[in-house]
Order: structure tokens, then sequence, then C-alpha cells
């Protein structure tokens, strides 16, 4: 079979791969050489309780060329996902990547509110009904939960909050 694939880190390129899965193989490599000029900043997805417990998941990027620095304070920038259709993943934006933001020194918190509507159809129909509400009470309850997590005296090399900023 061959797809499109993309993460944080990488822009779409054409692969393949046996139907089971292996034997990946990339078959594009447009985007090779830009790709290994950027500096990037270290991902990774958290998970935190929303609304009536529900499970929600946002990722964390450190501000690119952070890694081993001690942890120094840093501002965050918030992305806020204007759901509730889509979601907030490990995909390459090319409007909303939180890597252009680490790129110029920000930490970043991005909040996926349940916006699964590929997986999940259900939910989205639910937020709408009670947008605003659920899945976070607060759009604040991802980022306080990311902060408690990640932060230096948490996390080693990850850095410390200095001033937040949002974007939707």
């Amino acid at each position: 079979m061959v797809f499109v694939r993309d993460t944080l880190r990488s822009p779409a390129e054409l692969y393949s791969a046996k139907l089971d899965g292996s034997d990946l193989k990339q078959i594009t490599h447009f985007n090779d050489a830009r790709v290994k000029a950027i500096t990037w900043g270290d991902y990774e997805q958290f998970s935190f309780k929303g609304a009536k417990g529900d499970t929600v998941h946002g990722f964390v990027v450190k501000p690119a060329g952070s890694a081993g620095t001690g942890g120094g304070k840093v501002p965050v920038a918030f992305l806020i996902h204007g759901g509730p259709q889509g979601s907030f993943g490990d995909h390459f934006h090319y409007r909303w990547n939180p890597e252009v933001y680490a790129g110029h020194g920000f930490g970043v918190v991005m909040i996926d509110f349940h916006g699964l509507d590929r997986l999940r159809p259900g939910v989205h129909r639910c937020d709408l009904r009670r947008l605003g509400r659920r899945p976070v009470r607060r759009p604040d309850d991802g980022l306080d939960a990311a902060l408690a997590s990640y932060t230096c005296s948490t996390r080693p090399g990850w850095p410390r909050s200095a001033r937040r900023t949002a974007a939707t």
C-alpha cells in the first residue's frame, strides 16, 4: 500500500508498506534537505482529566535547541484548537505548526479537545451541543496540567514557564 505520512517535524511525504504494516519505506524525499536544516523542539504527548473524567490529550513542545539548557524560564505559547471538529495531533500543520513557535524560543502547549471526529464520530456531536463546557471546562485546565507536569523540577531539561500567550 502507498500512503501519505507526516509528523510535527516532517511535512507530508509518500510511503509504502506491506498490508500488515511491515517494510515501511519512504518513497518521496521532497523535504529532506529543508527538514534536516531545521532545529526542532522536542515534543511529547500527555493527557489529563477533563470534564466528567474524560481523558483529554495534548502535546508539549520544547523551544527548539533547548535540550540540555538547564530548564531556564521561557515564554509559553498556548495553542487552542477552535474545534470541536478536527484534531491537534502529531501532524505537520501548515498553518498551526507548534514548531514555528518553538523555533522562536517558545515552549508550546496544544490541547486536543476531543477532536477525534475521524475515530469517534459521537464525540464531536456531543461537543457541538455543549461547546465551551466540555470536555475541558476551561482551556486553562490543559495548560495547568501541562505546566504542572512539564517543568524543570518534574522533568529535567524542560523549561519553566515565565509568560504565557494564547493563539486560537
